[in-house]
């Protein structure tokens, strides 16, 4: 089985290639009552962060299983001995599901470019209005990042402050708001506050929450 990150669909594919190589450091990560062995580098579904690294995996993580429920991230080990690891290919959405419980992760690509390459080729309609806008940068040049600029509120006529923020990817991860969107007149957040754009489709747009962007550099 297989599931699509842009469009949520699971279905079966085939697996075009497989590879193995020898490794000395397995981390064995703790999930519901097993324990799913994997290399640093093996990119695994995050709920709230997309694909993250297993190096970069934390205790509460949430982790996506097949039939779309979630299992938290336990304790995770590292232990140094000589293995042989084991991955595959799989045609079209380059996912697919391990161990008994069913957990999303990615078929690792042979690069970090290429595992992201779908995300820069995505293209989004553009349902925003207001120039200038960082709503509509969804790229830019990789390295964690942020870009401040303003945007009109269409409705007050009301310029505001915004500041989007990339990551070491080049991927919009969210934004930093000052103000409540140019609606002085209806105040709703605490300010400042920050939406959090999951990878997955940067148009996406989450609640707000106090404080800047954990993010943000400074």
């Amino acid at each position: 089985m297989s599931k699509d990150e842009n469009t949520d669909e699971v279905t079966y594919k085939q697996v075009t290639a497989t590879s193995n190589h020898e490794t000395d450091e397995i981390y064995s990560i703790h999930v519901g009552d097993q324990v799913i062995e994997s290399t640093y580098n093996h990119p695994f579904w995050v709920v709230g962060k997309g694909w993250v690294f297993v190096k970069d995996l934390k205790p509460g993580d949430l982790l996506e299983q097949s039939d779309g429920k979630t299992l938290e991230v336990g304790t995770i080990e590292i232990q140094q001995r000589q293995t042989t690891v084991y991955n595959m290919t799989v045609e079209g959405f380059h996912t697919y599901f391990v161990s008994g419980l069913g957990i999303w992760v990615h078929n690792d690509e042979c690069s970090e470019a290429a595992r992201y390459q779908r995300y820069w080729e995505q293209t989004y309609n553009d349902p925003y209005k207001g120039e200038p806008n960082t709503r509509q940068r969804l790229y830019t040049t990789p390295g964690n990042r942020s870009i401040v600029d303003q945007k009109i509120n269409t409705k007050t006529g009301e310029l505001y402050k915004r500041e989007t923020i990339y990551d070491e990817f080049g991927r919009k991860i969210g934004n930093n708001d000052y103000t409540d969107h140019g609606r002085s007149d209806v105040p709703s957040h605490t300010n400042p506050h920050y939406h959090a754009n999951p990878y997955k489709n940067p148009n996406q747009h989450g609640p707000g929450t106090p404080g800047l962007h954990p993010k943000t550099p400074r």
